[in-house]
């Protein structure tokens, strides 16, 4: 009963937080000048990025053979991001041969 109440609550916060996130904005690139809502569900930074990603062999990760990656090569440093966990994630700040690098999703 408490957890019905507590899922309740955070529904009705989301319904809130989103009624009063919602943006007007000009568009300025329309032919008749409409007004575009840009709505945002989720507050700045919400979703953490993978830092420091750790890599393991594709059989240790137990990734399908026709599981979709984000293929990334330089200079022989060959690595792939998982889309299954890019999905949560988004973004991974990766370094290789000590430049930074950002793989988005």
């Amino acid at each position: 009963m408490r957890i019905c109440r507590i899922r309740n609550l955070i529904g009705l916060l989301l319904i809130i937080f989103t009624l009063f996130s919602i943006t007007r904005v000009k568009d300025s690139t329309a032919k008749d000048k409409e007004t575009v809502e840009i709505i945002d569900v989720q507050p700045k930074d919400a979703i953490q990025s993978i830092k420091d990603p750790k890599f393991v062999s594709s059989t240790e990760a137990k990734l399908h053979q026709d599981e979709p990656v984000i293929g990334l090569s330089i200079n022989g440093d060959d690595r792939a991001y998982s889309i299954y966990l890019l999905n949560s994630h988004e973004i991974v700040n990766d370094v290789i041969e000590s430049k930074p690098v950002a793989v988005t999703w």
